[in-house]
């Protein structure tokens, strides 16, 4: 679990290297949490 979370920690910070890609994986999220939910 730790290393999930690591891993986790290590791609967020290197997608904050460019704003485009934090947008596109934040929307992507999005999409994927209400495609679960819906």
């Amino acid at each position: 679990m730790f290393v999930v979370l690591l891993a986790m920690k290590v791609s967020f910070w290197s997608l904050l290297s460019e704003y485009d890609q934090v947008t596109n994986f934040l929307q992507a999220m999005c999409r994927g949490s209400v495609d679960l939910f819906a």
